[in-house]
């Protein structure tokens, strides 16, 4: 090969490289967004407290502060908070919790995509989302009374008995280590454990899904993300992060088709639900509910959308003797910048991350979903793991489509009915932590109709009018399909 020859492809290299850090640096980094490399405390509601390095006193914490190795966080009655490690991976403080910052270490001199994030855990409950590391060899620990828990790439709660230290253990997805008395016992996907003052970890135990939930399925044209009533948020936010905030909840993989959220549900109430525009075309966004493995309703929302615009609807619940007997979506508007849209922090660790994540994809290499394995007991007392696929990867590039993603019809199923479970793509399929078996996904003999999106368009844009999402009346939740909201459907606008 000639030097000219040499040189043309260095030049065309040097191109390409440009090329790529200019639309990363459109996409991303001169985005309205910053993004932090700290460890941060955000106030999800109530009353927060800490106590920073040596001092004594605690006080109110002010939201989004950084938090260093030594400080202390406490949260009251009816209070939850959020701490974002540098990493990306996070931790939600429930009532009544109190931890402190042990460790914040990233990078050695011969391994510097090494993390350690070490926690003390005085009381109370926290979940954590801890995100694969780049380093095999990096830890997220938690130290409490009466145990040592070691985990990575693992969605975990801790919960910590004020009085004496007993701490409970589940794992729903990843692994576990968990040390006490000299002993140790590995926890495997939708596993627990218990540790009492003085004693070595308990036998394994399986951990059974809730029996009251939320499935959520969205077209790879939107990022979905649903905000409880207690203000946690989980789902996906753009550029493609997963956030889990609320225990028990799963997020598939970013960048994978259909996107696919769990979120476990306990009283009646009024959800926000927000969708984010991630490609440009008609997209179909589904919400079911389930109680007991039953479904009981099903609402569907179609429309338009382009890159960057952000949609919110409310989602009401219905509960009876602690059963979901019911929900219903109601007209979606345009987000105004921070309205109900959750709290949630970007830390340049986890953009990082989603932006190799999504440039895999887009060159054709899709990343396979780690399977969920559920615990099943055995006459030991340990769970025996059987392995199943959580989602299936459908299509070469999930997030900016040169055509619209076709969107598929929905299956009408009558209330108290055991039909299959319709998903967004005819080919994904979920399986619930704990479910006895995976959750088939919808015919693509499906035959009813879809609602027709509206045309009110937005305003003002340099692009072809747009529709406001539609709100499809559900099939399942009575006999005859349910009315409409009141009052007129507001005119969409771009956020």
């Amino acid at each position: 090969m000639s030097r000219k020859q040499l040189a043309g492809y260095a030049a065309a290299a040097l191109l390409l490289l440009l090329l790529f850090v200019f639309i990363f640096y459109q996409l991303v980094l001169s985005s309205r967004f910053s993004y932090t490399s700290s460890t941060t405390l955000t106030l999800l509601g109530g009353t927060v407290l800490v106590r920073e390095g040596e001092k004594t006193q605690f006080q109110s914490a002010a939201n989004g502060r950084e938090l260093r190795a030594g400080d202390r966080v406490r949260t009251e009655a009816s209070s939850y908070a959020l701490v974002t490690f540098f990493d990306g991976s996070t931790a939600t403080l429930s009532p009544n919790t109190e931890v402190a910052v042990a460790s914040l270490l990233r990078g050695r001199s011969t391994r510097p995509l090494a993390t350690a994030v070490a926690l003390q855990q005085l009381s109370g409950s926290t979940w954590s989302m801890i995100l694969p590391s780049g380093d095999p060899s990096s830890v997220y620990q938690i130290d409490t009374p009466t145990a040592v828990v070691q985990a990575r790439g693992s969605l975990i709660e801790v919960t910590v008995e004020a009085n004496g230290g007993k701490t409970d253990v589940r794992v729903l997805e990843g692994l576990a280590l968990v040390r006490a008395q000299g002993s140790e016992v590995e926890l495997v996907p939708s596993s627990e454990t218990t540790v009492s003052p003085g004693q070595a970890p308990g036998a394994l135990r399986p951990v059974l899904a809730g029996t009251e939930r939320l499935r959520i399925t969205a077209d790879a044209l939107v990022w979905a993300r649903l905000v409880d009533p207690l203000g946690r948020t989980v789902g996906h936010v753009s550029p493609g992060l997963q956030v889990a905030q609320a225990p028990g909840a799963l997020v598939s993989p970013p960048f994978l088709q259909p996107g696919v959220l769990e979120v476990p549900i306990s009283q009646s109430g009024e959800y926000t639900v927000v969708i984010e525009g991630a490609g440009r075309g008609e997209y179909r966004f589904v919400v079911q509910g389930f109680s007991q493995e039953t479904l009981v309703f099903i609402q569907g929302v179609q429309g338009r959308i382009e890159p960057g615009q952000r949609f919110t609807g409310a989602l009401s619940l219905s509960f009876q003797g602690g059963r979901l007997r019911g929900g219903q979506l109601g007209s979606f508007s345009a987000l105004t910048t921070g309205e109900g849209a959750g709290k949630y922090v970007r830390t340049q660790a986890a953009i990082a991350g989603a932006s190799l994540t999504a440039t895999a994809v887009a060159g054709g290499a899709i990343p396979s979903p780690s399977p969920t394995r559920t615990a099943t007991a055995s006459p030991t007392g340990t769970p025996s793991a059987t392995t199943t696929p959580t989602a299936a990867a459908t299509a070469t590039s999930t997030r900016a489509p040169a055509t619209p993603t076709p969107t598929p019809t929905l299956t009408p199923t009558p209330a108290g009915a055991t039909s299959p479970t319709p998903a967004v793509s005819p080919t994904a399929t979920t399986t619930p932590v704990g479910a006895a078996s995976p959750t088939p996904a919808v015919s693509p003999t499906a035959t009813a109709t879809p609602a027709t999106p509206t045309s009110t368009p937005l305003s003002p844009s340099p692009t072809p009018p747009q529709a406001s999402p539609t709100v499809a009346p559900s099939p399942t939740v009575a006999p005859s399909p349910l009315p409409t909201p009141p009052g007129p459907t507001p005119q969409a606008r771009t956020g």
